[in-house]
């Protein structure tokens, strides 16, 4: 009995003695081991083993050289205070503002180009208030040299043919056949108020016509070929129905060239029992240029500026209709102030 029991004591001895050789760790506890890339050598066991017993002693052995780690690197506190390199960043540049743009240079408008003064031909047709007057003298000088009476002008030198006849209405300058062409045809005197170098007559200015299809107005249009047109007429066609006198302004108009420029002087105020006739002679003169697209004509009226006027006394000669030399004068100052604001001389 007593040796069975000593046998069982040396057995447990030689056992635990077994159990703690192999079952011992070979590094600290809690280190992570590194295995080498390398594959398992063919005699390292590779059966799963127990982990190992974290409450047994360390052991500095090593039984296996690979299975050694390098010490981990000391940390920045446990070494000396002169071994501690402390590392100091570069100082950076301040950002510098980027320079800024050479300013543009000023840039001057250039000056708008004055208009290149434009020279016109002028025809000027009138009944007796045109003829041999102060009033034509005037006109025909304003037309050639506008910058005497006009602030702006827009033409210089110009050229006028004047062919002015008394008692002269637009049916005679615009029919191309009849009695009214006939008697401007035969007319002894037709005032040309400088423009010629003596007056002439009705031959002369018809001259050329060779058939009935062409009015004394056509004719120096062809001569003179103009392209502006000052045009005093209206009291000789006082009498006739609104209708025949619009005809024969409208057939006026026709015969100029399309685009032509033109200024249309109506008869101006009367003391006499006329007033209301030139009254309408104005407003049916008006009426036509408003329908009127071929050429663009400007009316100027001056019954209600010279019916106030107080600088000449007296302003008509005795049939009151006539002008004196005074009134016919001031006219043309009257008929002035309304054409130079157009600028269209």
């Amino acid at each position: 009995m007593l040796r069975w029991l000593a046998l069982c004591s040396l057995a447990f001895l030689l056992s635990s003695s077994w159990m703690a050789c192999h079952n011992s760790p070979s590094l600290p506890t809690g280190e992570l081991i590194i295995l080498p890339d390398s594959p398992p050598s063919p005699e390292r066991n590779t059966e799963t083993t127990t982990p190992p017993d974290t409450t047994a002693p360390e052991s500095t052995d090593a039984s296996d050289p690979h299975e050694q780690l390098p010490p981990d690197p000391p940390s920045p506190e446990k070494l000396a205070p002169e071994s501690v390199v402390e590392i100091i960043p570069e100082p950076q540049p301040e950002p510098q503002p980027e320079p800024l743009a050479e300013p543009l240079p000023e840039i001057t408008p250039e000056p708008t180009p004055e208009p290149t003064p434009t020279s016109f031909t002028f025809l000027y047709i009138g009944d007796s208030q045109s003829s041999g007057t102060k009033f034509a003298q005037t006109m025909i000088d304003a037309l050639r040299n506008p910058a005497k009476y006009c602030p702006q002008p827009r033409s210089q030198n110009n050229t006028v043919f004047s062919y002015t006849l008394v008692s002269s209405a637009a049916r005679h300058w615009s029919e191309i056949s009849g009695s009214s062409k006939d008697w401007l045809c035969a007319a002894a005197l037709i005032y040309t108020n400088g423009t010629a170098p003596k007056n002439t007559d009705g031959p002369t200015i018809c001259a050329g016509i060779t058939n009935q299809s062409k009015s004394a107005f056509q004719r120096r249009i062809e001569v003179h070929k103009p392209n502006a047109f000052l045009i005093q007429l209206g009291a000789n066609s006082i009498g006739f129905s609104e209708s025949y006198v619009k005809s024969r302004i409208q057939r006026m108009l026709d015969q100029m060239p399309q685009s032509s420029l033109c200024f249309w002087v109506t008869p101006t105020y009367s003391p006499t029992s006329q007033l209301q006739n030139r009254r309408d002679m104005e407003r049916w003169t008006r009426e036509v240029f408003q329908q009127n697209s071929r050429v663009l004509c400007h009316i100027l009226p001056s019954i209600d500026e010279i019916s106030k006027q107080t600088t000449c006394n007296p302003f008509h000669t005795s049939d009151g209709i006539h002008m004196t030399t005074c009134g016919s004068q001031l006219w043309a100052q009257v008929i002035l102030s309304k054409l130079c604001p157009l600028q269209k001389l």
